[in-house]
């Protein structure tokens, strides 16, 4: 019940958008004056009519009518003169009237509008094709002086000396051709009754001449002309046994156009016919005759096409052999000709026989091998071409210097163009001769020497790896820059592609070996020792930047990873001499550094301190050993400051080791006299070796002393000394100062004369005094104001 229930409505949507709309006026616009302007103004589509048939009577009209003019005159017309209009649907003509024009059937000249018409001879308008813009046949002549065109009622002028062609009504043409093929025609007939009679004549007599002849057993040639003539009388017997009543009918048909036939026609028309019958007997005769011999014939050419059978089997076994199949052939051309010939020469041989055998209707095999190598000519032929044309190519890049050769674009032209297009576009057979092979080779072998020559251009490359890339292949050549690449393919790069890979990978990891020495010799040469002068002796004193302790540290990483790897064999010895010089340096810098800093702590304390010169006589006297020691390698140090030639001068190792060892037994000594000066204040103990040191050798400058005071004392910063007239400082104390900058006067001044240890133990007894004074002084004034 849904089906019925249900029903659609059309939905119409309402859009409101200025584009769209004005789309669609536009398009209409467009649709109003194409259906105005072209179908109906330009087309006139209106006046079209519709010419389909749906349905249509056809009326054949015969006889003549009578039509009455104007003028009281009859005129007689025909079918042809009935003008039939366009059919029309649902219409049928009858002509009710006939209207006579003043037009006549003539000749006249062609319009001048028609270009092809202007003419200036008889041969302008001949064999003119007709057109539908011309109004007759031309009949070939051209009217210089052109006459009135009745046709259209122009004239036809020209303004140059020239004319007109002329025309013909094309019914008058009509009957012009019509006499002219009915003319053709009956010479025709007569030619052929008489050529057919003439020939056949002709032919007996040479039948019977033919037919006389004696054929002997020996006489090959005379046996196969009498066969090929029996088979030309039994090819014409059929043909010639009917032609006579055929040709009496031709005659009967001339007369009746009242042809008169010549008597020696009819005369032959009588013999001919019985001197044939006698040919026909002659020729069985004559079959009979010759068939022992034909068949004597018949076996000896059974046995040359036996022959000719083991002759191709030979050619064959001989074209495999010596056809131009290998890739070495020194002149394939020459012999790709030597072979044509002798393939000619069997093919000629092979016809003559087939054409002997057919005769005696003896069918022959097919040579099949021999068809075989004339298929395998021509791709044995385009692949020569092929060899030649790569081999060209090939000379013309191998001429090139090597540096110059586009190894890409040849690479791309061997893969692309030859190898994988040309070569895959022979035939077949191609795959399995040696030349394919051989040419297949040689493209693949110089895209691998390509390959390695490339890899050669490498600038790693030096003439080592050249040399050893010769040793290699066992081929010496002169490298230069004008080394053509055939110079190159000598080395047959192609065997040797892995070598010259680990050449060219040895050598790239040469070079970087080579950049890391050279950066080495680069960073190295600039590297020096910053100098300082020793406060009080005025020695010039090395010291050396962050940097150059990086820069050692990685270099030295660098030459022991060099020293690892297998391409080190080259640069062994210059790697091996960095590496010992920068372990020396590294070492020395080490001893320097130790030797420097002993010598300065010492150099006050053994030479500057009379308190130690007393007490460490012997070690005093090596110190300045030493220490004399120590300036020649300061002054040497100043004369090339540059780290690494510096620090390996020959002997400067040893020399700073063992002094080094002599400082360390001043030093020992010193320590256990250190020792006594921390017993006698015991504050010492809290400070380093070096400090006290320190505060030994500046123990007589108790200005000096006062920068290291805060090591000894918690608050205690400087002090305030006595100066004299002259505005020098005096070993007297009269105040001291605190971390924060508080200032305390001492109550009497505190002598700082005698060793340190001592003033030092003065200092600190009058600190304590002090501060406990100035305690009391502060209570008693508090109480006071209280």
């Amino acid at each position: 019940m849904g089906y019925f229930t249900e029903y659609e409505t059309p939905k119409l949507v309402l859009i409101h958008s200025a584009k769209y709309a004005g789309l669609l006026r536009i398009i209409q616009i467009i649709i109003l004056i194409y259906s105005i302007i072209y179908l109906l103004i330009y087309k006139k589509g209106y006046q079209k009519q519709s010419t389909a048939i749906t349905s249509s009577i056809t009326l054949k009209v015969k006889g003549i009518g009578y039509v009455h003019t104007q003028e009281d005159e009859t005129i007689i017309i025909d079918v042809a003169d009935y003008i039939i209009p366009p059919s029309e649907n649902n219409a049928i003509f009858i002509m009710t009237n006939f209207i006579q024009t003043d037009q006549t059937r003539t000749k006249c000249a062609e319009m001048i509008k028609l270009k092809e018409a202007i003419c200036k001879s008889d041969t302008d308008c001949f064999n003119k094709s007709f057109t539908p813009n011309m109004n007759g046949r031309w009949t070939g002549r051209c009217l210089l002086s052109p006459q009135i065109n009745v046709v259209n009622g122009t004239t036809n002028i020209t303004k140059t000396r020239t004319g007109l062609c002329e025309y013909a009504d094309k019914q008058e043409k009509l009957e012009d051709n019509i006499d002219l093929l009915r003319m053709k025609y009956k010479n025709y007939l007569i030619d052929h009754v008489t050529v057919s009679l003439n020939e056949l004549e002709l032919f007996i007599k040479h039948a019977t001449d033919m037919l006389q002849r004696q054929v002997k057993s020996d006489d090959l040639k005379g046996l196969i002309e009498m066969m090929t003539f029996l088979s030309q009388v039994r090819a014409r017997q059929e043909y010639t046994d009917d032609m006579a009543e055929p040709i009496k009918d031709i005659i009967e048909l001339l007369k009746s156009y009242a042809y008169e036939v010549p008597q020696s026609i009819y005369a032959m028309l009588d013999e001919l016919p019985e001197k044939w019958i006698i040919i026909k007997k002659m020729a069985i005769k004559m079959k009979q005759h010759i068939a022992p011999l034909q068949a004597n014939q018949i076996v000896n050419i059974r046995n040359q096409i036996i022959d000719m059978e083991k002759k191709q089997h030979e050619l064959r076994e001989r074209f495999l052999r010596d056809a131009p199949f290998r890739y070495d052939t020194k002149e394939p051309y020459v012999e790709l000709d030597n072979w044509a010939l002798q393939l000619r020469k069997f093919d000629q041989e092979v016809q003559q026989l087939t054409d002997l055998a057919s005769i005696f209707d003896i069918n022959i095999p097919e040579y099949k091998t021999v068809k075989l190598c004339r298929k395998e000519m021509r791709p044995l032929k385009q692949l020569w071409d092929l060899i030649y044309l790569i081999r060209s190519r090939i000379d013309e890049w191998t001429k090139t210097p090597w540096k110059q050769v586009n190894i890409e674009l040849i690479d791309q032209e061997l893969r692309q163009t030859y190898l994988n297009k040309e070569l895959r576009l022979l035939a077949k057979e191609c795959n399995q001769w040696n030349a394919y092979h051989g040419i297949e080779k040689d493209v693949k072998n110089l895209i691998a020497s390509l390959r390695s020559v490339g890899e050669f251009r490498n600038n790693a490359i030096r003439s080592r790896h050249w040399e050893e890339l010769m040793k290699e292949t066992g081929v010496q050549i002169h490298m230069t820059n004008e080394t053509s690449l055939q110079d190159l393919l000598v080395l047959n790069l192609h065997k040797y592609e892995e070598e010259v890979k680990n050449i060219v990978d040895k050598a790239d990891k040469e070079q970087g070996m080579e950049k890391i020495l050279h950066d080495l010799e680069n960073t190295w040469s600039n590297m020096n020792f910053h100098i300082e002068k020793h406060p009080r002796t005025n020695v010039t004193l090395v010291t050396i930047d962050d940097d150059i302790l990086v820069a050692l540290d990685e270099h030295q990483t660098q030459l022991q990873t060099l020293l690892s790897s297998k391409f080190i064999s080259h640069f062994i010895d210059n790697v091996i001499a960095w590496k010992s010089q920068m372990s020396t340096a590294d070492m020395v810098l080490q001893l320097l550094t130790d030797v420097q800093r002993t010598w300065s702590n010492l150099e006050a304390i053994f030479i500057g301190t009379d308190d130690i010169r007393i007490q460490l006589p012997e070690e005093t006297e090596a110190f300045h050993r030493i220490d004399k020691e120590f300036k020649i390698i300061a002054k040497e140090n100043e004369a090339d400051l540059n780290f690494i030639r510096c620090t390996n001068r020959p002997g400067l190792y040893d020399q700073l080791e063992k002094m080094k060892d002599n400082l360390q037994i001043c030093q020992k000594a010193l320590e256990d006299y250190l020792e006594i000066k921390r017993l006698a204040f015991p504050r010492f103990f809290f400070v380093s070796g070096s400090e006290l040191l320190e505060f030994l050798s500046n123990g007589n400058e108790p200005e000096k002393v006062m920068r290291l005071l805060k090591k000894v004392f918690d608050s205690l910063n400087k002090l305030d000394l006595r100066e004299d007239t002259n505005g020098n400082k005096l070993k007297m104390a009269y105040a001291m100062y605190s971390d924060d900058g508080e200032r305390v006067k001492f109550f009497n001044d505190c002598n700082l004369e005698g060793a340190v240890e001592i003033w030092l133990s003065r200092l600190l007894d009058f600190h304590c005094e002090t501060i406990r004074n100035w305690l009391r002084v502060a209570v008693t004034t508090f109480e006071v104001c209280n």
